[in-house]
């Protein structure tokens, strides 16, 4: 574990066990740089990105989204980036190598010493070429789910990784920056990095700044230059490591990169990457280099070629050039009153760049993009007061080959429809009032946020036009907002309740008060089937009553962890990774009062399955026999033929998963819908409507590759009920019955 730890503490990226084997280039360039991105938690990513193929079956609860604080993490981020930039006087410091600032050569041992007598959190940040020290540089943690802060790394003394006594007011670790045989090395070169200590309480932080030098003795090295065409562009972050992608695989068989080098482009764009004479005779041959604009300065351009392969031993050189985006998504931003919403922020982000343009008067934005997939943010401080600020992930684009139209309307709120109460202490605290929030959540809309004031009052506007609402076949209707106090930037506290639900606009009284835990429960989580710890399961433990409702997930080794109320029973439920819809394990649990209680226990994989029968009807209800239909789920896609009766069958179908069914007969329009499924259906009816050929049209196609036909290739048909899933044949064929007008289509 301390060898593991201390590997994080200095590493850039975490690429073991990446492979590109059937990526796109530009795939390649986000996968290489996965790691690279100011910190996005992508098992959280996962679970409440709704729009994303993966998780568009899958609802969420209010409740599930608070845990997962998507939106808080994003705010967390902008947040840090405004702070201040001065160091602070503190009763803690951090040394590297017995000095605030030092120099050392890439492959030598450092040691890293933090005098504290609390926690603290710690965190590594690359310059961003200007030699001056802010949370604008790179935040290079990835997070590795040991506690705190999710860019944090959390220590104290005399934790593990301590290497001095326990009780001596100093954590200290000793660190090699040389290859290392249990994993990736990350190694930095010619680059300045900032290692921050800070009090996660009062946000005061120390920092020690070192100059991280070429390795000593290397002969083989890469080097280039990096212009936009005309000029040389600085502080580009450039990445080498051993493998083609020509290849799709690492030079390392175990398919991680193996090792890593890294540095920055200097004022005349040059760069100079050294590989280490052992590094040279490990891993021979080719190499793969890129340069990422990941500061995009300059905004919307990105390196062209996307990569290049060299080889080593030897000295050779790989240029880029940065051009513009060769895309763009562009839109208007408007309100419910119908007015453009001018002078706000996006923020493109495709998990490597990102990219911001702000609004005009008329609420018009345009951000140049590459090819890919990328998600939209609102910085929340441009949002809050106004209007209901979408969650992280709510608006995407998905950029082919052609510009993106997208256009958002946001929901304006007002004070006379304001959510009020207060917000008090049972015992005091390290903080004060003035360091929380209070969200009130509408899912799917967005969410609307206020600062409690020194008395502990809180307004949150929002709209009434959301009252009972109808969501969509999961949820149903929605009547009110969920409320729950938040403290910026922190973990939430624990609060009596935890967490209102379907609270309307106007109401008052909506009170909280802020407990402290003097108690915990925690334990390890196993496969019942392979006794291996179990990562990603979800924990949820509550009171019978819900006052108090707690949602966590298991990190690599199994562990949760829960701080509590003691002298009460809570039932503990947990979820088998991806099935989040029916516990695999519920349990009751008395808590002493100021006990800590370990439980352990072990979970399995609840897959249920079930069948739909359903029967096809004109509009007189006479049976329409041989209607073709689809049905199409998660990972699951089936077609079948109605008989005589119009009856169709299928079986051993998942449950708790949403399936989309299209039937075809000819003459009648094609119908679409969806149905939940948590256990069998007997009689699924669907009535067709006869068509007229002018309303409907064939569309034929062919998929080749530009001389050969493509047998069975996958052609999705979008349109206002979705998207619809059609094969083309050995030939390459296909045929489509689909409305006259605008044709959307994805090969």
């Amino acid at each position: 574990m301390m060898k593991k730890c201390a590997v994080v503490l200095m590493s850039l990226l975490i690429l073991a066990g990446m492979t590109f084997a059937g990526m796109t280039e530009q795939e390649m360039q986000v996968r290489a740089q996965k790691a690279v991105q100011n910190f996005r938690l992508p098992s959280q990513m996962q679970k409440t990105d709704q729009n994303r193929a993966e998780t568009v079956n899958k609802p969420h609860s209010p409740k599930q989204l608070r845990t997962q604080n998507v939106w808080k993490e994003n705010v967390a981020l902008h947040r840090f980036s405004g702070m201040s930039m001065q160091k602070s006087t503190l009763d803690f410091s951090v040394l590297i190598n017995g000095a605030d600032s030092t120099m050392y050569f890439a492959g030598e041992s450092i040691t890293l010493t933090v005098t504290t007598t609390r926690p603290l959190g710690l965190m590594l940040f690359v310059d961003d070429g200007d030699n001056m020290f802010s949370f604008t540089d790179l935040n290079a943690f990835a997070h590795m789910e040991m506690g705190g802060e999710e860019f944090v790394f959390m220590i104290e003394d005399g934790d593990e990784m301590d290497i001095t006594p326990p009780g001596d007011g100093i954590w200290e670790i000793n660190v090699s920056t040389d290859f290392a045989g249990d994993g990736p090395l990350l190694s930095l070169q010619n680059t300045t990095v900032y290692v921050v200590a800070m009090d996660m309480d009062t946000e005061m932080y120390d920092l020690a700044v070192a100059y991280v030098k070429e390795p000593l003795g290397a002969i083989s090295y890469i080097h280039g230059n990096v212009s936009d065409g005309t000029n040389p562009v600085q502080n580009i972050l450039m990445v080498a490591f051993p493998g083609s992608m020509d290849d799709t695989l690492y030079a390392n068989p175990e398919g991680d990169p193996g090792v890593v080098y890294m540095t920055l482009t200097d004022q005349n764009g040059n760069y100079t990457l050294y590989i280490p004479k052992e590094v040279e005779s490990m891993y021979p041959g080719p190499w793969t280099v890129f340069a990422l604009n990941i500061w995009q300065v300059p905004g919307g351009m990105y390196a062209d070629p996307m990569y290049e392969t060299v080889f080593i031993p030897g000295m050779p050189s790989a240029n880029f050039t940065l051009v513009e985006g060769a895309y763009t998504i562009s839109g208007a931003i408007t309100s419910t009153m119908g007015l453009p919403v001018s002078n706000i922020r996006l923020l493109a982000f495709n998990g490597m760049f990102e990219v911001m343009a702000t609004t005009d008067g008329t609420g018009y934005y345009e951000i140049p993009v590459m090819t890919g997939w990328w998600e939209i943010e609102f910085l929340e401080e441009d949002l809050a007061g106004q209007y209901l600020i979408p969650y992280w992930g709510q608006y995407y684009a998905d950029v082919m080959d052609a510009d993106v139209i997208l256009n958002i309307q946001l929901y304006n709120v007002y004070p006379r429809d304001a959510i009020t109460g207060t917000v008090s202490f049972n015992a005091p605290a390290t903080y004060s009032l003035t360091d929380l929030s209070v969200i009130a959540d509408k899912w799917p809309m967005g969410y609307s946020i206020a600062s409690v004031d020194e008395f502990g009052n809180y307004t949150v506007p929002v709209t009434s036009e959301l009252d009972c609402v109808y969501v969509d076949k999961w949820q149903g209707m929605s009547y009110g907002y969920g409320v729950w106090v938040t403290r910026n930037n922190f973990e939430d506290p624990m609060t009596v309740p935890d967490y209102y639900p379907e609270i309307m606009s106007g109401a008052s009284g909506i009170d909280f008060l802020i407990v402290e835990p003097d108690a915990a429960l925690f334990g390890v989580v196993t496969d019942n089937q392979t006794d291996a710890p179990l990562y990603d399961a979800e924990i949820n433990v509550h009171t019978q009553d819900y006052q108090y409702d707690y949602w966590t997930w298991t990190d690599e080794g199994g562990h949760y962890y829960f701080d509590l109320i003691g002298g009460m029973t809570y039932i503990i439920e947990a979820y088998y990774p991806g099935a989040w819809y029916e516990p695999a394990y519920v349990d009751s649990i008395f808590v002493p009062q100021d006990g800590y209680l370990e439980y352990n226990f072990s979970i399995g994989p609840q897959e249920q399955f079930a069948h739909l029968q359903g029967f096809v009807y004109d509009n007189d209800r006479n049976p329409v026999p041989g209607a073709s239909v689809d049905l199409e789920g998660y990972e699951t896609y089936r077609n079948t033929t109605t008989d005589e009766r119009g009856s169709f069958y299928f079986e051993n179908l998942k449950i708790y998963e949403n399936y989309n069914i299209t039937v075809y007969a000819d003459g009648f329009d094609t119908w679409y819908d969806n149905v939940w499924l948590e256990s069998s259906i007997e009689n699924f009816e669907i009535h067709l409507t006869s068509h007229s050929d002018t309303n409907y049209v064939w569309v034929q196609g062919h998929v080749t590759d530009g001389t050969n036909p493509i047998a069975n290739a996958a052609v999705w048909h979008y349109d206002e009920y979705g998207n619809h899933l059609f094969w083309a044949n050995e030939e390459g064929y296909f045929d489509l019955w689909v409305p006259q007008g605008e044709l959307h289509l994805k090969v």
